[in-house]
């Protein structure tokens, strides 16, 4: 649970209290669900909407940043006398290497990310 929802928390449940309804009664609620009044549905609680099911894998993702990582690296290895050209000039172009090094790692991350939640493996999220 974050701050942020701590606080909401503690600020509806001084609220509730005022207004003689059970504190805590809120909790699993989504912010757009406490606010909205009752019997409209909010965008976010539409059935189909949001992210996918936890057993559906997004292989699509997965493929299509491997190619891009693949396509990095290759590109990378044959261009590799024009990037060394560029990046020791100084002055301005010794930005090249790093622009390069933030472009693999975000690439790279992101391809590493899709493949491990492929696998269904997840991180293990803490609470604050």
């Amino acid at each position: 649970m974050s701050y942020a929802d701590i606080v909401l928390d503690r600020i509806l449940a001084s609220e509730a209290k005022s207004e003689g309804e059970v504190p805590g009664s809120h909790r699993g609620k989504s912010r757009a669900a406490r606010s909205a009044p009752q019997g409209v549905v909010s965008r976010r609680q539409e059935p189909g909407r949001g992210r996918r099911a936890s057993g559906e894998r997004d292989w699509g993702r997965l493929v299509g940043l491997g190619l891009l990582v693949t396509a990095l690296y290759g590109l990378l290895f044959v261009e590799e006398r024009v990037v060394l050209e560029y990046s020791t000039r100084g002055g301005f172009y010794t930005i090249v290497p790093i622009l390069i090094a933030f472009t693999f790692s975000a690439a790279h991350g992101s391809f590493t990310a899709a493949f491990w939640r492929s696998l269904g493996i997840r991180g293990k999220s803490s609470v604050a």
